[in-house]
C-alpha cells in the first residue's frame, strides 16, 4: 500500500496518508533552528517498500516570526478528494501566511515523472530530437578536435642541440669543481692535530662544563615554574571574571523577566466564556487574528481548543 508523507529534519520519512482513498489529516509543524524565518515542506510518496521515495512537490512558508526553535507553529493539512487529487495547505498560525497546492495522483503514476538529481548544472548543451547531423557534418565535427602536426625547422633543432652541449659542459665543470673542493675539505678534516693537555686542565674543563650544564638546567626549571605559576594565576583570574560576568548576566536576566512578567500581568484581560463562544472568535475579537487562538489556549492550559466550558473565566494575554 502506497503512502504520502513528509521528510522530517533528521531525514526520516513520516507517512501522513495511507492509500489513495478519500481522507484528510492535519499536522502542526514547528521550527528546528532559532530565529528560523522560512520553512520548506517536502512531500514524498512511498509506493513500494524496497524502492526509493518518490518526490511529489514542496510548499514554502516565508516570513515566519523570529522566535526560538519549537515556538512557531505551522498548521499543515494534507488530503485526497473524490477525484483522486492531492491537496495540501500550510498556514503559519502566528502570522497567518499560508501556501497551498493541488496535485493529481494519476499523473504521479505515469512513466514521465521527472526525477530530481542530486546535483545542479550551470549550463547544459546538447542536440534536440530535430537537430540531426549528416554524415559529412559528423566527420567535420570530429575532425575539429584533431590537432594538425606541424614540421619543426632544422636550423632551430641544430641551435637547440648546440646550446644543450654548452649547458652540459658547464654542468660537468661545476660538478668537478665541487668534487675537488669536497675532497680538499675532507683531507684537511682528517689531518691529526696534536694537543697536549695536563690532567689538571682536563679536570678543570670537565668541571666547568658540568657547572654550566647544571646552571642551565636550574634556569630552565625556574623559568618553567614561573611560567606555570603565571598561567595558573591568569586562568584563575579569567575564571573569576567569567563567573562574575555570568552572575551579573543572570541577575539582569532575572530582573528583566520579572519586569516583563509584571508588565504582562498588568495587561492581562479576564474574560468570562459565554454560551456559543469559541477561542477562534475570542482571538479574532482581541487580536484581530483568529489564528491566535492557540496563544490563548496555551496560556490558560487548555489542551483541547475546541472544547471550552461556558461560565468559566479565562485570561487573555497581551500580544
Amino acid at each position: 500500500m502506497s503512502s504520502i508523507g513528509i521528510k522530517l529534519a533528521d531525514g526520516s520519512f513520516y507517512p501522513v496518508l495511507e492509500g489513495d482513498s478519500v481522507q484528510k489529516k492535519r499536522l502542526v509543524l514547528t521550527t528546528v533552528r532559532d530565529n528560523q524565518r522560512s520553512m520548506q515542506i517536502n512531500l514524498f510518496r512511498d509506493s513500494e517498500p524496497d524502492k526509493e521515495l518518490q518526490y511529489v512537490d514542496s510548499l514554502i512558508i516565508e516570513d515566519i516570526e523570529a522566535a526560538p526553535k519549537g515556538v512557531p507553529s505551522v498548521s499543515f493539512i494534507l488530503g485526497i478528494d473524490e477525484k483522486g487529487e492531492l491537496s495540501c495547505e500550510a498556514v503559519d498560525l502566528d502570522s497567518g501566511n499560508h501556501q497551498s497546492m493541488q496535485i493529481s495522483l494519476k499523473s504521479l503514476d505515469e512513466d514521465d515523472i521527472f526525477d530530481f538529481p542530486d546535483y545542479e548544472f550551470d549550463s547544459v548543451t546538447g542536440l534536440g530530437e530535430d537537430d540531426t547531423m549528416s554524415e559529412n557534418e559528423e566527420k567535420t565535427a570530429v575532425e575539429k578536435v584533431v590537432y594538425e602536426k606541424k614540421s619543426f625547422p632544422l636550423w632551430l633543432s641544430l641551435l637547440l642541440f648546440f646550446f644543450g652541449l654548452i649547458a652540459l659542459g658547464i654542468a660537468l665543470y661545476i660538478s668537478y669543481a665541487n668534487y675537488k673542493m669536497l675532497e680538499e675539505a675532507k683531507a684537511k678534516a682528517e689531518t691529526p692535530v696534536s694537543v697536549t693537555l695536563s690532567e689538571l686542565e682536563k679536570q678543570e674543563i670537565e668541571r666547568r662544563a658540568e657547572e654550566a650544564a647544571r646552571k642551565a638546567a636550574e634556569e630552565a626549571f625556574m623559568k618553567k615554574a614561573q611560567e606555570e605559576a603565571a598561567a595558573e594565576l591568569a586562568l584563575k583570574e579569567q575564571i573569576a571574571r567569567e563567573e562574575a560576568a555570568a552572575k551579573l548576566a543572570a541577575e539582569e536576566e532575572a530582573a528583566r523577566k520579572a519586569a516583563e512578567e509584571a508588565e504582562k500581568q498588568a495587561k492581562i484581560v479576564k474574560y468570562k466564556i459565554k454560551w456559543g463562544d469559541t477561542l477562534w472568535d475570542i482571538a479574532d475579537s482581541y487580536y484581530k487574528n483568529p489564528w491566535k487562538y492557540k496563544t490563548i489556549a496555551k496560556y490558560n492550559g487548555i489542551k483541547n481548543p475546541d472544547y471550552i466550558i461556558s461560565g468559566t473565566t479565562i485570561s487573555i494575554p497581551p500580544m
